[in-house]
């Protein structure tokens, strides 16, 4: 395999695309992925993400804005010109075809000789595993396997940048997790540019240095995993990111102070309603911080965790507990929370609130 990769800074410039009525699919939305990042692009069905990575690769045309690759405009590349490999959701594989010719198939468009051709399908099937599988066609695979080829014919070009659109959404969870770990493992030999969309926010923690959450066709929040995690912009990444969600509390503020759960507490400077943001794994059984107490309505026992719906006053939220405690269900137990483990947003705007507290 070579060991230099080509590497392309991707940037979208006030990018929108309309497929008819009011709506924009994407909507002005300005983003850059640095060269050889691994960058997710988050949010639920029907938020664009799809679409903006069709319009990278060419696939659809849009209305506004500019694509750039490396600094130069794409808006009216051809999309074979672009230099891109796309990995989609359904495989894609030719069904007549042979592992080993499916995998070909880029480079014999390119007019590479035929021993080349045979040699660099068997570098990049021995790396991913397919080795054994070259002469099967799609139909003896399994949805794992499949992928896998899918994976190795996008390889095999040595592209400028690699664009997945929820690969691995039709395969199990033990296969899910498998091929994250080749793609994980892929990108830190090549180092190069890739995009990656999904609605899974354990699938984008997990493989995403930087992540794009989307919804309606904007841009919500952009950042690592980490920074997003940690300081949601709006009500909106509070709510989808994080599992189970972040609960959120409506309470009214006077002088810096709210009442949550029952607790006074710190909140920013302003008077009147806001919502309080707070996730189950920081409402802690018997944890340390500001103790409340609460009805336990409901559990779910994970081995690991324990997720229990509780009551608190005329609050449900969700809390955690360490390991397996399915007998808290129908008790009353007590929760604790760090102030600081609070998050104030604006209820009219959703944004975040960040303000001295008293």
């Amino acid at each position: 395999m070579p060991v230099s990769w080509p590497l392309v800074r991707i940037e979208l410039d006030h990018v929108t695309r309309r497929f008819g009525g009011d709506r924009a699919a994407i909507d002005d939305l300005s983003l850059e992925i640095q060269d050889g990042r691994l960058c997710v692009l988050l949010g639920p069905s029907g938020c664009g993400k799809s679409t903006t990575l069709r319009c990278i690769a060419g696939l659809e045309a849009i209305d506004a804005g500019t694509i750039r690759f490396a600094g130069r405009v794409m808006n009216d590349v051809d999309p074979r010109a672009r230099d891109v490999a796309f990995v989609f959701q359904n495989y894609a594989l030719y069904p007549h075809m042979t592992v080993e010719e499916n995998i070909a198939f880029p480079l014999r468009m390119r007019g590479l000789r035929r021993g080349a051709r045979q040699q660099r399908v068997r570098e990049v099937a021995a790396e991913l595993g397919l080795g054994d599988l070259l002469g099967r066609r799609p139909r003896h695979l399994s949805g794992g396997q499949q992928q896998r080829v899918a994976l190795a014919r996008a390889l095999v070009r040595e592209p400028k940048a690699f664009l997945f659109d929820e690969p691995l959404s039709n395969l199990d969870a033990r296969l899910r997790v498998e091929l994250r770990g080749t793609i994980q493992a892929l990108h830190r030999r090549l180092g190069t540019t890739m995009l990656y969309v999904t609605h899974d926010q354990a699938e984008a923690m997990v493989l995403g240095e930087r992540i794009a959450v989307l919804d309606r066709g904007r841009l919500q929040q952009y950042g690592t995993p980490a920074e997003i995690y940690a300081r949601p912009a709006n009500l909106f990444v509070a709510g989808f990111l994080g599992s189970p969600p972040m609960n959120l509390l409506r309470v009214v503020a006077r002088g810096g102070r709210a009442r949550c759960l029952g607790i006074e507490v710190a909140v920013p400077r302003r008077e009147g309603e806001l919502v309080l943001g707070l996730r189950p794994q920081d409402l802690v059984l018997g944890g340390e911080g500001l103790r409340v107490r609460a009805a336990v309505l409901a559990v779910e026992a994970l081995g690991h965790e324990t997720l229990a719906r509780v009551q608190c006053g005329s609050e449900t939220v969700v809390a955690w507990a360490r390991g397996h405690a399915p007998g808290l269900a129908g008790h009353e137990a007590g929760f604790a929370f760090a102030a600081e483990s609070l998050h104030a947003f604006d209820p009219v705007t959703g944004l975040r609130l960040d303000g001295d507290r008293v």
